[in-house]
């Protein structure tokens, strides 16, 4: 029984090692909300047209695939599904539901942590390790609303909704430390002795709005975007879910885990709330330097949330990023040809936290493959350090499939 308390303290000390905050940031800094508006009146850009009738259906799923020296994880999943429309000429409407953070995290920390023998516990020498399986994250609902303020000024504004579960889970190793000797050498063997599950189950709830601007003068355009994020609550359930061996008395049995609760009041239940604040700043300089080609230059600035200890496994990582682009579109784009296309290509490099960092290339390629349908492509390949971690350096890529469909709606007839 000691030793299963004595399992119960030491977990609390034991870092998360395979998450930061509520996991991966999956929004974009190259999605503005005045894009649609600012579509509406410059014919060069696919998406919206001319026409004040037209509505759009967006949906997008991204896969990424990352390894290092420690393991490789796979993960894809549905990263946008939203609808946009015209109130008036100009003056557009968008909803939608978008992943904000993301886990899919399967992790084994093969290193020991060694405990020193505790005589009063009946306890000898022994160490542990442990594995972490973290799934799920905050998702956000929106609606946003640009407009066409002026012909070389544009506007837009959004309100989100923040919500979603994270589910934590943790199993340590406990094991017994053996000592032998051969040939003068001193030998250390480990012997398993039990192990335990922690779950840890988080609930998001918060609210966020996002304001920007856009100003274009004669070939260059200007963008300023900056996201507030309200109040954010956590409520996080604590569970225990022992594995005992039956043959070791000493640790107490229990046959299931209301029993367990009622010997140690295992499960618990807290609330923790951020503090509102500045989440994220972008500007943008953009200019056309050639017919149809264009040159980016952005810079952006993302905080991070307070760490707690009882709901994130590590830290999360403020971040600094710069981009430099370029920008390619096809007159002919709307003739569904492979030989008209737009693309864009571009480097990024990110300064994290903790001394880490995140680089990488970046090409985005659209295609209207049939009338009003068109395709995005978005392929992403970089690096990224972990220090806390202690693993080798992240090799990573990301692939995002878009597809859109723009439709007269909610009129009949031909236009």
């Amino acid at each position: 029984m000691n030793k299963c308390i004595f399992m119960i303290l030491v977990s609390f000390s034991i870092p998360y090692s395979s998450i930061y905050g509520y996991g991966e940031h999956v929004n974009s800094n190259s999605q503005f909300i005045t894009d649609y508006s600012s579509q509406y009146i410059d014919f060069k850009f696919n998406g919206i047209s001319n026409r004040s009738t037209e509505s759009v259906f967006n949906i997008s799923y991204d896969i990424k695939s990352s390894s290092s020296g420690v393991s490789k994880i796979d993960n894809s999943y549905l990263s946008s599904f939203s609808f946009l429309f015209p109130i008036s000429n100009g003056h557009f409407l968008k909803f939608g539901i978008s992943p904000y953070t993301n886990v899919a995290i399967n992790y084994f920390d093969d290193s020991y942590t060694y405990l020193n023998t505790n005589t009063s516990l009946g306890i000898g020498p022994q160490a542990f390790n442990a594995t972490y399986q973290n799934n799920g994250g905050i998702s956000k609902a929106y609606l946003n609303y640009s407009t066409m303020v002026s012909e070389n000024f544009f506007v837009g504004i959004e309100y989100a909704h923040s919500f979603g579960n994270l589910e934590q889970n943790k199993k340590i190793f406990l094991y017994d430390v053996v000592y032998d000797e051969l040939d003068g050498d001193i030998l250390i063997d480990h012997s398993l002795n039990d192990s335990m599950i922690i779950k840890r189950i988080h609930t998001f709830n918060g609210n966020s709005a996002k304001i920007e601007a856009k100003l274009r003068l004669n070939k260059n355009e200007y963008l300023m975007s900056a996201l507030y994020d309200f109040p954010l609550s956590v409520n996080t359930r604590l569970f225990y879910n022992p594995f005992l061996n039956s043959s070791n008395e000493s640790l107490g049995i229990y046959e299931d885990l209301e029993q367990l609760e009622s010997a140690l009041d295992a499960n618990q239940n807290s609330l923790y709330k951020h503090k509102s604040k500045m989440k994220n700043l972008i500007f943008q300089f953009k200019t056309e330097y050639k017919d149809y080609k264009y040159l980016v230059f952005r810079l952006a600035s993302q905080n991070s949330f307070n760490y707690s200890s009882n709901t994130m496994s590590l830290p999360d990582r403020a971040v600094k990023s710069i981009y430099f682009g370029y920008e390619s579109y096809n007159p002919n784009y709307s003739l569904s040809s492979f030989e008209h296309v737009n693309y864009k290509i571009g480097f990024y490099f990110k300064s994290l936290d903790y001394d880490d960092h995140d680089y990488g290339l970046q090409l985005d390629y659209g295609l209207n493959y049939a009338e009003n349908n068109n395709m995005f492509v978005s392929f992403r390949y970089g690096y990224q350090s972990h220090n806390l971690l202690s693993i080798d350096t992240e090799k990573y890529y990301f692939i995002s499939l878009n597809l859109e469909s723009i439709e007269n709606w909610f009129l009949k007839g031909d236009f």
